[in-house]
């Protein structure tokens, strides 16, 4: 019914492709973050893409042959470093969860990876964990 699958494989396609060099992976995000913090370790700079649910659908025409849905996609950026402030803003070697978040809404705002019945995408609210 929804594009879900390929929106998702989209945007983690986009991403990857960008070849930003500080990033270690980029994938779907399956629990990873739930789990012991040394297995993750490995793979940060990290970037993972789910998705968070869709809007109650609404009918487009009185019919009711068309709905519209808007669904709502996360990304999450995970940076690690011993000092504090540095997973958030970055350091002089280093690259920060904020400046990988930017890069992640360049590549996928106002994208609609050439799906049918998928608007461009845009960026929504950002949260710190």
């Amino acid at each position: 019914m929804y594009p879900i699958a390929a929106i998702e494989s989209a945007m983690i396609r986009r991403i990857h492709e960008a070849r930003l060099p500080y990033l270690r992976f980029v994938g779907s995000y399956g629990g990873e973050l739930l789990g012991d913090w040394k297995n993750v370790y490995p793979a940060v700079p990290a970037i993972w893409v789910t998705f968070a649910g869709a809007t109650e659908a609404k009918a487009l025409d009185t019919a009711r042959t068309r709905f519209e849905s808007v669904l709502t996609f996360t990304s999450i950026a995970a940076a690690y470093s011993p000092r504090t402030e540095v997973p958030r803003t970055g350091g002089p070697a280093t690259v920060g969860a904020y400046a990988m978040l930017t890069d992640v809404a360049r590549l996928t705002a106002m994208q609609d990876y050439a799906l049918d019945g998928v608007d461009y995408l845009r960026p929504g609210r950002i949260r710190s964990l």
